[in-house]
């Protein structure tokens, strides 16, 4: 424990007292996880309500062709049933009326690269091989609801819809002008630009006038 003490008094004079406190550094083993395997989740009062793909921007064709009953894996059951048969119980009583959203991915088979992200073939209930959780968000606006809006989907979102108890979303299309929402930089790579960083030397032979661009100060 230390003690503060107050502007002008002694140590012992209005101070406060810290309680000593110790930190930890946790690392995980390092798990491969394609971009299309990622999803936000809402839970309220400890109900999944809704689950949206995180990375909402993109439309990922492996995603949507094994996403619901009768599509291939079933991705969808997957996470639910992850989160029913284990996760749900280990954050029980951890938040506020058990209101979180949950970051959950689902790690595929090796036989799953990143090069099948553009592939709708269906897969086999056996390619799934865990799903983990990435973190636990506050239920708050200030959490993203990537597909699902706070203000048009609050309902869902804290599972007042009785006709729809659980909902699901998927970016089902490309979505026009998406090229607008890349970097600059990265559609210069795509389009085949070298963009290679400059060497150590770069520097001392545009100091020696390479570069152009003025003469000598004296």
């Amino acid at each position: 424990e230390a003690e503060a003490g107050s502007e002008g008094g002694s140590a012992g004079e209005g101070a406060a007292t810290v309680s000593s406190w110790e930190e930890s550094l946790v690392v995980r083993s390092w798990v491969n996880i394609e971009p299309d395997m990622e999803f936000r989740c809402f839970v309220a009062g400890g109900k999944m309500t809704a689950i949206s793909q995180y990375r909402h921007l993109i439309h990922f064709p492996r995603l949507c062709a094994n996403w619901s009953e009768g599509e291939g894996a079933n991705l969808m059951r997957v996470l639910v049933d992850a989160f029913e048969s284990g996760i749900k119980a280990k954050l029980e009583g951890c938040f506020s009326n058990d209101d979180y959203i949950l970051d959950l991915t689902i790690e595929l088979a090796p036989s799953q690269t990143i090069a099948n992200i553009l592939s709708s073939e269906t897969l086999s209930s056996d390619v799934v091989q865990k799903v983990w959780v990435v973190e636990a968000n506050p239920f708050f606006e200030t959490t993203d609801g990537c597909l699902f809006s706070w203000a048009k989907d609050l309902d869902q979102i804290l599972g007042l819809d009785e006709a729809t108890p659980l909902e699901g979303r998927l970016t089902t299309a490309p979505k026009k002008g998406a090229s607008s929402l890349i970097y600059e930089d990265w559609k210069r790579l795509m389009e085949g630009e070298d963009l290679t960083i400059p060497g150590p030397d770069w520097n001392a032979k545009h100091r020696a006038g390479g570069g152009g661009g003025g003469g000598e100060r004296a």
